[in-house]
């Protein structure tokens, strides 16, 4: 008994005939064997990549706001801090031209300048992130499942059995 192999479709096929291979040869009767396709892969879910979108939009856009208000705040306290200098001098506590409300004020600004700046790179770090897990969640290739078929052959002259399967 010879097992035959053949490789077809891009699917592996093994046809194990119970028949001796001469009677194969000689046999004039001709069996149609039908290979049905696989069924359709499942559509891949939408949702995930749109609240991945909202995300990622949501991220970027709260980031582009938070530099904004860092920038303006950034603007007021060069606005302060050119006041003091033209009319007090500085900043530094224990001199004769100390005056510890503009620079209250000028320290408020810097720091919530350098606050909205940090929050910002965070928020922009995240919507990035949920922007390039959107792209790969569309983009990668969906898990296939592996399948294994048996069909029996049955003709005249040959017996057999023809397993098939994709990987």
């Amino acid at each position: 008994m010879a097992p035959r192999l053949a490789l077809a479709c891009g699917a592996l096929a093994a046809a194990l005939a119970l028949a001796p291979a001469t009677a194969l040869a000689q046999s004039t009767t001709t069996s149609a064997i039908e290979v049905k396709p696989p069924p359709p892969e499942p559509k891949r879910s939408v949702v995930p990549a749109v609240v991945l979108g909202v995300l990622a939009a949501g991220g970027i856009g709260s980031g582009i706001g938070l530099m904004s208000l860092s920038s303006a705040r950034s603007a007021e306290a060069d606005a302060v801090r050119s006041m003091i200098v033209a009319n007090y001098g500085s900043c530094v506590s224990h001199w004769l031209s100390f005056s510890p409300k503009p620079c209250v004020a000028l320290q408020d600004n810097l720091h919530a300048a350098d606050t909205f700046h940090n929050v910002s790179v965070g928020t922009f770090i995240a919507g990035g992130a949920a922007a390039a897990g959107t792209v790969i969640y569309l983009l990668w290739p969906q898990h296939r499942r592996e399948e294994i078929r048996l069909t029996p052959v049955l003709a005249p002259t040959t017996t057999g059995l023809l397993v098939a399967g994709s990987f």
